[in-house]
This record gives C-alpha cells, structure tokens and sequence, in this order.
C-alpha cells in the first residue's frame, strides 16, 4: 500500500509538471503573436488577441489544450476574421516586401528580400502584330453562298473564301513565330484551322497540314502541351507521307527530350530514318569494335582534306537526306544521356552522309562533334581542331546560320582549349550567346554561358573579376527571358 500511494504521488506530480510545461508554452506562443500584432494596434487596429492568464487555463488538462480552433467555439467567435498566426484580417500591414511596388506585406523587408535586391526581368521588344480580331474579310474573297445561314444562324462562306481566310492566319501565325510570339502565334494557327472548317482536311490539304504542323510546334513552345499533342496526333494520325509528317515529328521529339524521355526520342527519330528508307542502328549500346570500325570506314572517306576543302563541298539538295540528317542531331542529343556509346556512331554516319551527299546546315554538328571525338577520345587534337575549322566555313555559308550558336558551343567550348588557351574562348562564347539570343536559340545562349563561367574560373580569372560578375548577370537575364517555356 505504502509503494502505490508513493506511485500515486509520483505520476501526480510528474503530470502536474507536464500540466505546467504546456500552459507556459501556450502562453509564451500567444503572448508572441500580440506582440507581434501591436505596432498596427497602435496604428489604429482593434485589439483582437487577449494573452492567456495561467489561472484562466488553471482548470485545463493536457486533453484539452489546442493551439487549433475550438469545437465549442460560438458564432461570433467561428466568424471571426484571424489568420493562422493571429493576425485580423482588416489590419493594414506595413508597405515593403521583394517587389518594389508591393502594396502588401505581411513582415519586415530584410536584405535579401528587400527592393534592391530584385533583379529586373529583360524586356522583351515583340513587334507589333495583327490581333486575331483585325483580321478583315480579304476584298476579292467571295461573300456569303447566296446570303444564306446554317441552323446554329452562322454565315455560310464558301470554300474559296475559306482558304484564302485560312492562308491569312497562316501568314500572321508565322510572322508571329519569327517574331518569337508563339502565343499569339498559336492563336492564329488554330483560328486557321476553324476558319476551314470540319472539312478542312479535304477543302484545303496544304494549308490544313501547314497550320496544323506549324500550331503544334508554336504550341509547344508556348507550353501549351495538351493542344501540342492533340495537333501532332491529327497529323500522324492520317494518311500521310513520311515527308508530310516530318514537321510534326520534330516537334514530338523536341517535347520528348523537354520532358527528360531521351530513350524515346531516339527511338522515334530512328524509326522515322528507317521510314524515310536511310540506315539506322538500333536503340541499344554499340561494341567498341562497330564503333571503331566505322571510325575507320570515315577517316578513310575523310581522307586529308583540309577544312577549306570539307566546306567547298557541294550543298545537299536531296530532300529525304535533309531529314535523315536533321533526324541524327536529334539522335545526338538524345544519345548522349541515354545511350552514350551510339553518339559516336550516328556522329560518323553524319559525316560520311555529308562527304557522299554534300553539306547543309547539320553537317556543322557532324563536324564539330567529330572534332570533339578526335580531341578528347582518339587523342588527335590538331586533327579535331581542322574539323572545327570545317564546321565555322561550313556555317559562314548562306542559310547556314541557325546553327552559328551550336558550332561555337562545340568548336570553343570542347575543340580549341586543347591547342590553344582558354582566355582565347572567352569571347566567341559571349558572341555565342548573343547569336543565340538573336536567333531564338536561347537553350544554347545559356550553354555558352556556363561554359564561359567555367574557363574563366579554370582560367585562373578571380571570382571578383568583372567579367565573372558581368557573365552571372548576363545568366540571370537570360532566365528572366520568356521566350520559351521549357
């Protein structure tokens, strides 16, 4: 009996203490949130929280005790207008917060948060372009059929007035694109395709093709993904040819590799090189040997030719090889993550289509990757740096200059530092990026970007230096940059 009474007396005083413990961290919590309410109580608020007293809660037991709202609570107190920390809804908070104009702000401005610290984003100049709304019945375009109206009371236009509306939206959706306004230019593509109707496909073949390819990829790069897929699938879904389809597949790949599905996308492209009837490996790791025997096959074919005469080869003209090239720099890009061992081998089948077929724009990543595999891997730099020399004469050429920022990215950043110095790169990479800026390639700008910050530290360049802090800002404008949503 004496043990449980001393049990008794013990767990009584144990739970009193307990009891204690949580009346003062309650009223330590609340305490906090009225001191934090009480420079706008001065300022003319209603005082709304009231400390609890220890001998209010005198009578509460751990059971009872909530920081959260009560269940017993009556209607005047359940209508009462406080947030999660205690602050009345009517009370207007100091002005402050990250933006300079904020109107709100629940906390002081420190010096992280504070306006000085905000970093204007880049103001994009977008030229003026024809709202959808504008665009007028063309003058020659036929009226109404016979002034009539269907059972919705639409107006009935015929199919000749119906192409040439269509063929306008066309035209603004494109000028659009150019201009980098893939909204607004996916707005047009899809007011296009409404103003040929739900007979589009048969009224006008061309144009419902060139809306709907053209709709996907300014879709895509709006980030509009649900309307991407819905237009890629209404073009591969038909009765195409491999030709008519190419535009879309682009854009499916491009989605693919955004979405981080490398796999995919380098499945994709070879089916659809095996569907324009050209070689291609399949989607699995390649044996040193293959690799090193097609290695052979195109320094054999490569001869020694000198940069100046790989540029002076003829230009490609055949159109299914155009794409069968255009589908390998997808297949790079998408290889090197997912299946290292197949970039080197789609690398020398670019070149060897290049020096059989001739050059056009993709024959500068064949190059210059080539160049970065002789560098880097074969152990031949002064060769590599000939290939990059083909590469820059290859995009020096007309039409050629969409891939200007890709070359200097591959040529600086990976082929010329292993014959010359890394302060030599400095500058082409920022002109690099600047071309990527111009050219709409802002995925590439930012490569030469990071790649200009990393020699200029293994250079031995200061972390102080200007030109570290100039190509950091030039890193955070670039991200500020809407042009593309990816």
């Amino acid at each position: 009996a004496w043990a449980a009474a001393v049990g008794r007396r013990r767990r009584d005083g144990h739970r009193q203490a307990q009891l204690q413990e949580v009346q003062d961290r309650i009223c330590g919590k609340v305490n906090d949130r009225v001191e934090m309410t009480e420079p706008w109580a001065r300022a003319g608020a209603v005082p709304h929280q009231v400390p609890l007293d220890r001998k209010n809660t005198a009578d509460m037991t751990p059971d009872t005790l909530s920081v959260g709202p009560s269940t017993t609570a009556t209607d005047q107190d359940s209508q009462s207008a406080h947030d999660t920390f205690g602050l009345h809804y009517e009370d207007q908070p100091w002005l402050g917060g990250v933006l300079p104009d904020a109107e709100r702000s629940c906390g002081g401005v420190s010096a992280i948060t504070g306006p000085d610290q905000y970093v204007v984003p880049a103001q994009i100049k977008v030229p003026e372009l024809t709202p959808i709304n504008e665009l007028e019945l063309p003058p020659n375009c036929p009226s109404i059929v016979d002034g009539q109206e269907n059972d919705q009371g639409s107006i009935i236009f015929s199919d000749e007035c119906r192409r040439t509306l269509a063929r306008r939206s066309l035209e603004a959706g494109l000028d659009a694109s150019k201009s980098f306004a893939f909204d607004i230019a996916a707005d047009h593509f899809m007011a296009g395709r409404k103003e040929l109707g739900p007979n589009g496909w048969s009224v006008d073949p061309k144009t419902m093709l060139d809306l709907t390819s053209e709709g996907a990829n300014a879709s895509y790069r709006a980030g509009d993904v649900n309307q991407m897929d819905e237009l890629i699938e209404d073009v591969l879904g038909r009765e195409l040819s491999i030709e008519e389809k190419f535009r879309a597949y682009e854009t499916k790949m491009l989605a693919e590799q955004a979405a981080g599905n490398y796999r995919v996308s380098v499945s994709l492209g070879l089916d659809v090189r095996r569907k324009l009837g050209l070689s291609a490996p399949p989607n699995k790791p390649v044996s040193t040997i293959s690799s090193l025997a097609m290695y052979l096959r195109t320094k054999l074919a490569l001869g020694r030719r000198t940069s100046e005469e790989i540029a002076s080869l003829p230009i490609l003209a055949d159109k299914r090889q155009i794409m069968g090239q255009r589908m390998m720099e997808f297949i790079l890009t998408g290889s090197y993550p997912s299946q290292p061992t197949l970039f080197p081998l789609c690398t020398f089948l670019m070149v060897n289509a290049s020096l059989r077929y001739g050059i056009n724009a993709s024959s500068c990543e064949a190059f210059s990757n080539f160049g970065v595999i002789l560098s880097a891997a074969l152990g031949d730099p002064q060769r590599g740096r000939e290939m990059g020399k083909a590469a820059e004469l290859i995009i020096a050429k007309p039409g050629m200059s969409q891939k200007k920022c890709r070359t200097i990215f591959a040529v600086h950043g990976f082929i010329y530092h292993w014959t010359s110095s890394l302060q030599a790169t400095l500058d082409p990479l920022l002109e690099g990026y600047r071309i990527g800026l111009d050219i709409g390639d802002n995925e590439c700008a930012g490569w030469c970007l990071g790649l200009r910050l990393a020699h200029l530290f293994y250079s031995g360049r200061p972390l102080c230096d200007s030109a570290v802090a100039d190509t950091i800002a030039l890193h955070v404008d670039n991200q500020h940059r809407h042009w593309f949503t990816e």
